[in-house]
């Protein structure tokens, strides 16, 4: 955390634009396993029920009993009351141990948001604002990574041609050297991933 009370977010190394899915989608998975946060990312580490806090039993109330109350009526109401104070401390007992349980649960359910919060955080922060606004309402990270991978994960030739002709229509202009070989081979990484993607199909 900085100084200034923000939390620094590791951002991937890759941005995804809209079009780089695949080289995204890899470098995020390698990113988020070294974070330890995969399995919240990919929906392999699912929320837990958020749980629900025992109620405490109410304490029982002492008879009263009458001034001229009979030794016999005295002797039945202690005896009644004895009962009824032993199942209450059985009913605390029980409480007691729910409570146990609840607080780890409790503990599992709010480490769960935290980690699906900062996992939302890292993925957001990956990706162009645009693209953001299309996926940010949903409940939980992994639902955000699903509609990521539903709506652009590549999905065959039409995809691996029209990278082909992006390849085909770079042209230097006034881009230095360094520029224009990046974005080439941005390019070529592209079609590498789109190249698995189809071979992968045919098998």
């Amino acid at each position: 955390m900085s100084s200034s009370g923000y939390v620094d977010v590791p951002r991937c190394s890759v941005i995804f634009d809209g079009t780089n899915y695949a080289e995204f989608a890899g470098f995020m998975r390698i990113h988020m396993r070294g974070l330890l946060l995969w399995g919240v990312l990919s929906g392999e580490v699912p929320c837990p029920p958020c749980p629900v806090a025992p109620v405490a039993p109410i304490p029982p109330v002492p008879p009263v009993l009458a001034a001229d109350a009979s030794q016999a009526d005295r002797d039945e109401a202690k005896a009644l009351d004895d009962a009824v104070v032993d199942a209450y401390d059985q009913q605390m007992s029980s409480y007691s141990d729910a409570l146990f349980v609840y607080r780890d649960d409790l503990f599992a359910y709010t480490h769960w948001c935290n980690d699906d919060a900062r996992v939302a955080a890292v993925l957001t922060a990956g990706v162009l604002p645009q693209f953001v606004s299309e996926f940010m309402g949903l409940g939980t990270v992994a639902a955000m990574w699903s509609y990521l991978c539903q709506r652009y994960q590549p999905s065959g030739d039409a995809l691996y041609l029209s990278v082909v002709h992006q390849e085909h229509a770079l042209q230097q202009g006034d881009s230095s050297v360094d520029e224009f070989y990046s974005q080439c081979s941005a390019i070529w990484r592209q079609l590498d991933s789109l190249r698995t993607v189809i071979c992968g199909t045919c098998r």
